[in-house]
Formats: C-alpha cells, structure tokens, sequence
C-alpha cells in the first residue's frame, strides 16, 4: 500500500505547482507589500504577518515568468522550514490534495532537468511539485535553481525547464 501526501496546488499563468502541505504554514489574500528598496527582482517587498515581518517572493519571477500583476486576486503562501519562513506570492491557491507515491514520478536528465512531477486523472494532469527545502537552500545560497515546468500535453513534452536566478 503506498503511503498518501497532502499537497496545496497553486497556479503561475498556465502552470500548476505543489508544495507539500507540511511546508505551508499559511496562505493569505494579497495584502499590503512594503517595497525594499535595492532587493533582488524577484523580492516582491515585506508584509507584517501577526507582528512578524517576513519577505515576500514573486514566484513567476523566480522561474523566469513575467513579473506577477500585484492585485487583489493574488494569494501569499507562507512556507516554513527550521527558522526560514518566507511568502511565495502567486496567481491562484487551487485546491489541496492526498496524492499517493506512486503518482510521484521523478524526473531525471542532465543538471538542468530534475525534480518531481505528479500525474493525475490517467496523466492528463501534470502538476510540478516544488521542494520547499530545495527551494530554501537555492534561494540562501543564490545559485541558479531550476524547476521543472509541468504542462497539459503528453508525457514526452510534459517537461520545459525554467533556469531562473535565485539571488
């Protein structure tokens, strides 16, 4: 019997991404973003959460998307891992879901294509999932992350890598 995961589907323009629900600490309507002045392209600004500030990250920016739309249809998810608490900022919170293992496939290739891909509903529904702690370590140590970009086509074209810079 193969053991079931929650995840929290999120859109980025045509794509769907996961993050394993473990890793969500919560997930807010857009509010008010303070803008830091001088921070990389892809640092949306800061937002005081329950007395906490913390940073907020444009998620199309970081895999090489168009800069987000800021407005009031957006959603901030807040992972947490250890100490690292961020907002991802994103275009829509889909749904959460109990995926099973075996409806994990990894991806293998060169350095640039790697991750995990989850396929549903006979493979007609591929959505990227997104490790929070490779997510956490690319972007502390601002080297080049790359996330595999799942898309409603068939399984040998399923696959665009995005090379986005992590700093």
């Amino acid at each position: 019997m193969s053991s079931v995961q929650q995840i929290v589907v999120f859109r980025s323009q045509d794509n769907e991404f996961a993050f394993d629900i473990m890793g969500v600490r919560e997930i807010i309507r857009f509010t008010k973003i303070t803008n830091v002045a001088k921070s990389a392209d892809y640092i949306v600004g800061v937002v005081n959460l329950r007395g906490n500030v913390l940073p907020v990250l444009d998620f199309r920016e970081m895999i090489g998307e168009k800069k987000t739309e800021l407005d009031k249809s957006k959603r901030i998810i807040f992972i947490e891992l250890d100490d690292f608490k961020v907002g991802i900022l994103v275009d829509s919170v889909r749904e959460v879901l109990r995926v099973k293992e075996d409806d994990f496939q990894e991806i293998h290739g060169s350095d640039k294509v790697s991750g995990k891909m989850i396929k549903l509903d006979s493979g007609e529904r591929i959505i990227s999932f997104v490790d929070i702690v490779h997510l956490k370590d690319s972007i502390l140590s601002g080297e080049k992350t790359n996330i595999v970009i799942g898309e409603n086509v068939s399984d040998e074209d399923a696959q665009t890598v995005v090379n986005s810079e992590a700093s």
